[in-house]
């Protein structure tokens, strides 16, 4: 089962540098694009954690009605994202078809 990001979603990179934080929103891929999150890549990107919402800085990412806010890492370079639930999907390799994600602390697992 792999963990898929939707198309055209936004990445907020949760940027610190001593004390101080904030959030670089970028938007990613295209219409047509679907991005495995938990696939071993070149990223090496893992799950850290999830919250209803998450203050970074001056910011406030509110997942309360979104699937809640879902926090990674890159191995490679130490960044930190995030992620709304609701922008992330389940594809099931039995029917190579797209589910909404449902969270189980199972879904990263290989």
């Amino acid at each position: 089962m792999s963990i898929i990001l939707s198309p055209e979603r936004a990445f907020f990179f949760l940027n610190q540098l001593q004390d101080d934080r904030w959030l670089n929103i970028r938007e990613m891929g295209r219409p047509e694009a679907y991005y495995a999150l938990n696939n071993w890549n070149e990223a090496q990107i893992i799950k850290l954690y999830h919250l209803d919402s998450l203050a970074w800085g001056n910011d406030v990412l509110d997942g309360a009605n979104k699937k809640g806010v879902h926090v990674f890492q890159s191995l490679l370079n130490s960044n930190l994202f995030a992620l709304f639930g609701e922008d992330l999907v389940v594809e099931d390799p039995a029917t190579a078809e797209f589910i909404d994600l449902t969270w189980s602390s199972q879904n990263f697992v290989d």
